[in-house]
């Protein structure tokens, strides 16, 4: 069996999600210990800490970030933002039989 070139491209990019998310969150972090609460936005991380905010390899866009849920998230593999949506939204068709339309990929700053 030979993995599909779609599920291999979606592993890769949730992989890097995955990775941009833990490291904002370690930079977020680094920031509330030095200003003693998170930023409002992803970008009071740059320069200080960041020369800019990383894409999301999902949509190219920067990370999405929320101050008021403290969340780190990406868009994920349905490309829709659903402000940090971590349930499964309906099923959807792909034209190869039904699959999931997977939420998106969320970090919790809980600290």
């Amino acid at each position: 069996m030979r993995p599909s070139f779609h599920g291999m491209i979606a592993a890769r990019c949730k992989t890097k999600a995955v990775s941009r998310c833990c490291g904002l969150l370690l930079l977020l972090k680094a920031y509330q210990l030095d200003h003693g609460h998170l930023p409002a936005t992803l970008d009071a991380l740059v320069p200080d800490y960041l020369a800019q905010v990383p894409a999301d390899p999902f949509d190219g866009k920067p990370m999405r970030y929320s101050a008021e849920r403290k969340i780190v998230y990406s868009v994920g593999e349905n490309l829709t933002d659903e402000a940090g949506k971590e349930t499964v939204p309906q099923m959807q068709d792909d034209g190869y039989g039904t699959r999931r339309n997977p939420p998106d990929i969320v970090f919790h700053a809980d600290f």
